[in-house]
């Protein structure tokens, strides 16, 4: 988790989208505004199985924005674009569910929020994304205990069962049964870190996918 003080996450809102007629498996070029303090950026990514090039207009995704830029299919690739795999290896990207939510705006770990400085953090690497140990959990449980919303997770063979209290969530989400949400998972310490957002009134969402996706399956 220590790690993800490396790791630049932003949301953004994709508008436009393109076929990559270079690539060798079908891909877009995709153009996310990520706020004024990012601006517009440009990358390419293997999307075509489970969204259609109308579906991602207007979509809000998050991305990872201070990678190296590389060179795909063609395409500078100045951001990425993450997501959990679906049954079948394909991507559903991570959201903020139904909730429309400033662009720019920063992944909160926790109460720890990261702020979002006047231009994206340093270049940092994927190894140190990876090192956060993201994975996919479904909602099993779901309760309000005063300002405590107390979820019982389950996150797959791996961490198995959980149970979080989370303080502050927006009423104004409902996660049913299923649901599927995003957690940094610290073996060492024995800690789960659900990943969050604030909305526009201070108070925070769980990350999630457009789909139910498999429990522990890391983000990529």
């Amino acid at each position: 988790m220590e790690s993800f003080k490396f790791v630049d996450f932003r949301l953004g809102t994709i508008v436009a989208v393109r076929d990559n007629i270079k690539a060798r498996k079908p891909a877009y070029v995709v153009e996310v505004d990520l706020g004024s303090t990012i601006g517009i950026k440009t990358t390419s990514a293997q999307l075509t199985t489970n969204y259609t090039k109308e579906s991602l207009l207007s979509k809000q995704v998050f991305c990872v924005v201070n990678f190296p830029r590389r060179n795909i299919a063609g395409v500078q690739s100045e951001v990425l674009m993450i997501g959990f795999p679906d049954s079948n290896g394909h991507v559903s990207l991570l959201n903020a569910r139904s909730q429309r939510i400033l662009n720019g705006t920063s992944i909160v770990f926790n109460e720890n929020e990261v702020q979002c400085a006047a231009s994206a953090l340093p270049e940092t690497s994927y190894e140190k994304f990876e090192e956060g140990n993201v994975i996919a959990g479904s909602i099993m449980e779901c309760s309000n205990e005063d300002i405590l919303t107390r979820l019982m997770i389950d996150f797959g063979e791996t961490v198995g069962l959980r149970t979080l209290f989370i303080a502050n969530l927006s009423p104004d989400i409902e996660y049913s049964l299923l649901t599927s949400v995003a957690a940094s998972i610290d073996f060492k310490a024995d800690k789960i870190i659900p990943l969050t957002i604030r909305n526009s009134n201070g108070l925070l969402v769980l990350l999630g996918v457009d789909q139910q996706v498999p429990n522990g399956g890391k983000l990529f």
